[in-house]
């Protein structure tokens, strides 16, 4: 019995020993003394009537996409915010010099800070378990709020590729108007210290600048404006290339032969190629009228004039076709005429033909068939015009592209 209460009078002795030196440790004191009677759930003011001033940047670490259809931008951010909490200051002598703790964020007071413009429901800043925020002896509190933002952006697909976007992240009070909590730029521009280059967009510029909400309330947003620009090689050689491509293979169906049967066959081919390709393009642009998008303009122009094309040649071949005996009614005679009759490149032609009959039997063109002399005659004069009129199309796109 004697040595059971001598060994528990040691117990508590050590244990009292231990407390007494937890207790003394500064960093511990210092927690103690800072939250007694601390409420983190009221504005960190002396006065209730004070403005608490909060400084405010944001560090951009990647911008992952913009999607074109959605007119959302994807991107990951660091947003510092800084304010002073006059109730959490500290003499850092009386603490062994202690300058600067880290804190739970949920033991103080968080502001009711939103990514205004978030297309997610996950707008705003959350006090938590795991949060933590720097705390100065001074009553300085920093906290880095690590967030991936989907906000709206209004894209001009105008100059698509050769497009230059602005696009902006928000950031406001939800509910503490500019009398309570005033939010105030860090720096004029975008935090790019730690980030990682994007393989499809540039950044070109940035800036801030406040933005009054229209309410019936005193609200200021701080609006970060980023100039981006859409690095165009990949629509180069995958969009823009084919489609120059396509439209020279168009002005190619008047070089092949009528006889040969393939004129009609590789025109409709080269329209469905332009269907196909619209399509593609058209399911990843938004569906807005209030910009002029050139380069469906293009497209589209290129797409009527293979129609166009398909339209001609059969005309073309309609006439290649006729019976030799078939006799010309005013229209055709009126062509014959001054496309025939007048050219003096075909009269030579025919002069150098063969004049053997065993030779002529070889000859893809049967000189004395006025049909098939009209029908080559036009698709020579067809192809000069389609040649032209796509020349002056793709001169026009760039020159439009590249005025702005």
């Amino acid at each position: 019995m004697g040595r059971t209460f001598v060994y528990l009078c040691l117990c508590s002795r050590l244990l009292t020993i231990a407390l007494c030196k937890t207790h003394d440790h500064p960093e511990y004191l210092l927690f103690d003394n800072l939250f007694n009677g601390y409420n983190p759930d009221v504005r960190p003011t002396l006065e209730y009537q004070h403005t608490l001033f909060m400084n405010v940047s944001v560090n951009l670490i990647a911008l992952h996409s913009l999607d074109e259809r959605s007119q959302t931008l994807t991107a990951t951010v660091w947003i510092d915010l800084e304010w002073t909490d006059v109730h959490l200051t500290w003499n850092g002598s009386e603490y062994n010099n202690i300058q600067s703790i880290i804190v739970p964020s949920e033991k103080i007071w968080n502001p009711d800070i939103c990514v205004t413009n978030e297309v997610t429901n996950n707008k705003c800043l959350v006090r938590s378990e795991d949060g933590k925020a720097l705390l100065e002896h001074t009553g300085k509190v920093t906290i880095w709020w690590n967030k991936e933002v989907k906000t709206g952006c209004d894209v001009d697909i105008s100059q698509y590729p050769f497009d230059t976007q602005n696009c902006a992240i928000k950031i406001g009070t939800w509910y503490s108007v500019d009398e309570n909590i005033r939010l105030v730029q860090k720096y004029d521009i975008l935090d790019l210290d730690n980030y990682s280059p994007n393989e499809e967009w540039d950044i070109v510029s940035s800036h801030v600048t406040e933005i009054p909400v229209e309410d019936e309330l005193n609200y200021t947003d701080l609006q970060f404006s980023m100039v981006i620009d859409r690095r165009p090689l990949f629509y180069l050689y995958s969009t823009v290339l084919p489609i120059l491509l396509l439209s020279v293979l168009n002005m190619v169906c008047f070089v092949v032969p009528v006889e040969s049967g393939e004129k009609l066959g590789m025109t409709m081919a080269i329209f469905l190629t332009f269907a196909v390709f619209m399509t593609m393009i058209s399911s990843n642009i938004p569906k807005s009228s209030e910009h002029v998008f050139k380069f469906g303009i293009f497209m589209t122009m290129h797409l009527l004039m293979s129609g166009l094309t398909i339209m001609l040649e059969v005309f073309v071949t309609n006439i290649y076709y006729k019976p030799k005996d078939m006799k010309m009614n005013g229209f055709y005679k009126w062509m014959f005429r001054h496309l025939v009759d007048n050219d003096k490149n075909d009269n030579e032609i025919s002069a150098s033909r063969p004049a053997n009959n065993r030779e002529r039997l070889f000859c893809a063109v049967d000189e004395t068939d006025p049909w098939q002399k009209l029908s080559l005659r036009l698709d020579k004069v067809f192809g000069y015009i389609v040649a032209s009129i796509n020349t002056l199309l793709i001169l026009l796109f760039f020159v439009t592209v590249s005025l702005g």
